[in-house]
């Protein structure tokens, strides 16, 4: 499905991107992100569907094949931005990839796009390669307000961004009203990357033991006996996959954490998927969440396991109320939280 994809972004999709003069600016963009992440593909989609002619490099492959790939692009095109996303700052090799897209284009702008507030298992800012990595780039981007004002003291270049969603995807969302799942939960939980989820797996063990009809999707480090009866396995890289999860599911639980002694500095780009798909949405109360969505209106936020529980309990009796919550969350997105106003944002950033 992947390949498919790809294949359909690689074609430039008509349409308009104007600049602050009112002209048609149309960029040859070399876009640079791990082929691991499927949400990176969004990116890809949503620039091409702004009207730029977007060249992809997996920037986790060989770093010689990547120069060969780099240098012969040199001698056709002309590239106009390069943005890289997703990459970990604390291999070496991104350093000498950094090294190789500045020597290759000398007068390009360079931009860094941001999602994680830890880097190999450790605060993005703590990570010894992490600030001077950021400090080569013209900008970096980031989703996360307190990541953004503290790269902003260590002389990086820093500006907020926010998740968006990509709207190809919405027909994926079922289109039935059956609701044969009560919970559902997909992501990580457990020991993953380094990081120790513990709050999120008491959480989803509390649930298990409450509920009966849970269904839980994911990648696991750790797994409970009372989770082990609901963990139908993975379902986070198929999006047709989750849209049909979302869609049948009375309550979608959410929880964000960065791990054991980590502070919480941002939400999971699976909030504005969950409501982009129509999903009902619970997650725990944030204050970078808070100024974003809603609470009661856009999605329920609760303050602790005792208070989603009973909650939970409320909202799988109350379909209509329920349904009105996920229609407006569903809505915001779709108006507010796309990846194309998220991209031209950026890429106006950068014309200034």
């Amino acid at each position: 499905m992947f390949a498919k994809r790809l294949i359909n972004f690689m074609g430039t999709i008509r349409s308009i991107y104007k600049n602050g003069r009112g002209d048609k600016t149309f960029m040859n963009i070399l876009l640079s992100i791990p082929d691991d992440k499927t949400a990176n593909y969004y990116l890809v989609n949503a620039l091409q569907d702004l009207g730029h002619s977007v060249f992809y490099i997996n920037h986790r492959i060989n770093v010689g094949l990547a120069k060969v790939y780099v240098n012969e692009m040199l001698g056709t095109k002309k590239i106009d931005c390069i943005i890289v996303g997703h990459f970990v700052a604390g291999q070496t090799y991104d350093k000498h990839y950094l090294q190789l897209l500045k020597n290759n284009y000398p007068n390009v702008k360079l931009i860094a796009l941001f999602f994680d507030t830890y880097v190999d298992g450790m605060l993005c800012w703590e990570n010894k390669h992490f600030i001077p990595l950021m400090q080569e780039y013209h900008l970096c981007f980031s989703v996360s307000d307190l990541i953004v004002q503290y790269l902003k003291g260590k002389n990086v270049n820093s500006k907020k961004m926010f998740f968006g969603f990509d709207s190809a995807l919405t027909p994926w969302a079922s289109s039935d009203k059956i609701k044969d799942i009560d919970i559902s939960f997909i992501g990580q939980f457990g020991y993953q990357n380094n990081v120790v989820h513990r709050p999120r797996l008491e959480y989803l063990d509390r649930i298990c033991r409450e509920f009966d009809n849970v269904q839980i999707y994911g990648s696991c480090g750790m797994i409970s006996d009372n989770i082990g009866k609901k963990y139908m396995g993975r379902g986070t890289y198929n999006d047709y996959e989750y849209a049909r999860i979302i869609s049948r599911s009375k309550i979608s639980f959410g929880y964000s954490d960065s791990g054991d002694g980590v502070p919480l500095c941002g939400f999971s780009n699976r909030v504005v998927h969950t409501l982009g798909f129509g999903g009902f949405l619970m997650y725990n109360r944030i204050p970078l969440l808070e100024k974003e969505f809603v609470d009661g209106k856009d999605l329920i936020l609760y303050d602790n396991i005792n208070d989603f529980l009973e909650k939970a309990h409320y909202y799988i009796s109350n379909d209509r109320e329920r349904n009105a919550i996920a229609e407006t969350g569903r809505n915001k997105v779709h108006t507010q939280y796309l990846w194309e106003k998220s991209l031209s944002m950026i890429l106006e950033v950068l014309n200034d």
